[in-house]
């Protein structure tokens, strides 16, 4: 439920007015709103023979969206590009792992609204880590079309 301005600020009014009940002595809360980064991802595998290609790139995206799904990230939460690259390669049917890319969307993308801000995921990736801007949160706000899947 998208939330109007006005009304967003009325709730974090009382989120605070509510938690400050429950908070000890010298502690203080801040109510922030995190900063939104729509990603997607695109990769391509080899499929064992004996295995159907469509059953396992099934499985693979399964995998992905339950990965990626919003309850499992937390605010300033990095990705690790590894444990993506596992979870597809270990997938059973999987033989190999040709290419794994993140990418970001923003603003309108194929009559899809995305938040309007850019983020450069190159730019922001380290050692194998994508790290989100200050009080970031990474999702993946459309997976059946934000995860781009091929089997060569």
């Amino acid at each position: 439920v998208l939330l109007n301005a006005a009304k967003l600020s009325i709730c974090k009014y009382n989120l605070s007015k509510y938690l400050n009940e429950y908070r000890i002595i010298g502690d203080s809360i801040d109510v922030i709103d995190a900063r939104i980064i729509n990603i997607g991802l695109s990769f391509q595998i080899t499929v064992n023979n004996r295995y159907n290609e469509n059953n396992v790139m099934t499985k693979v995206i399964r995998k992905i969206k339950n990965y990626f799904r919003i309850e499992n990230f937390q605010i300033d939460q990095p990705i690790n590009i590894t444990d993506i690259s596992l979870l597809i390669s270990t997938t059973e049917g999987v033989n190999s792992l040709l290419s794994l890319n993140f990418f970001n969307r923003n603003g309108t993308f194929e009559n899809r609204q995305y938040e309007p801000s850019a983020f450069n995921v190159r730019s922001n990736t380290k050692k194998g880590i994508i790290y989100p801007i200050a009080n970031g949160i990474f999702e993946m706000k459309f997976p059946d079309d934000d995860i781009i899947g091929r089997v060569l």
